[in-house]
């Protein structure tokens, strides 16, 4: 609902707020068409009828594109996932509508190949100042001060590779969101 950003997404759902002149989710579309992707579903939520408004089939954008339509009540990122069908026998690519990326998918497809693992999970880097000085503490002794250090933690991209197997895991309708798919 892109809470958030109110009153903008008042009216507008964030995918189709414009970035660079066009709707965030059709830059992620025609990069998916672009690398060579044709079939897309799109899980939808508020104001679902405005994105499937400016898609269609996807044709002018040089996709076929199919909807999932949640009900009131939002799925998570996961839980929409149980509404595909057919239930999809091929890897599914799977990103929030709402992010911008220069991801190479056939290079991340490639990847997940190789690694074999059931689910991979885009990461990036994100760097953050704790402003404070933090204590280094051993058996209840203070033992160093380090002043305002810099953390770098990896941070879930909202981009993943799952086998279709993965989507066993779900009970059609069940809210899940990503992180509890990927613990089972």
């Amino acid at each position: 609902r892109g809470a958030r950003l109110h009153p903008i997404t008042e009216h507008t759902p964030k995918p189709l707020l414009p970035v660079g002149g066009r709707p965030l989710l059709e830059t992620t579309v025609t990069q998916l068409a672009g690398q060579g992707f044709q079939q897309l579903v799109l899980c939808l939520n508020f104001k679902s009828e405005l994105i499937r408004q400016h898609f269609g089939d996807g044709k002018k954008f040089g996709v076929e594109l199919h909807y999932v339509q949640e009900p009131d009540q939002p799925l998570g990122t996961a839980g929409a996932l149980s509404l595909i069908e057919p239930r999809p026998d091929a890897l599914l690519i799977v990103m929030n509508g709402d992010i911008m990326t220069t991801a190479d998918f056939n290079r991340l497809v490639a990847f997940h190949k190789e690694h074999g693992a059931p689910a991979t999970v885009c990461l990036r880097e994100y760097s953050y100042q704790i402003p404070y000085g933090v204590i280094d503490m051993k058996d209840g002794h203070l033992v160093g001060i380090t002043e305002k250090p810099t953390r770098t933690d990896f941070v879930s991209a909202g981009i993943y590779v799952l086998e279709p197997r993965v989507l066993d895991l779900l009970d059609r309708g069940e809210h899940c969101d990503m992180p509890t798919l990927i613990k089972r």
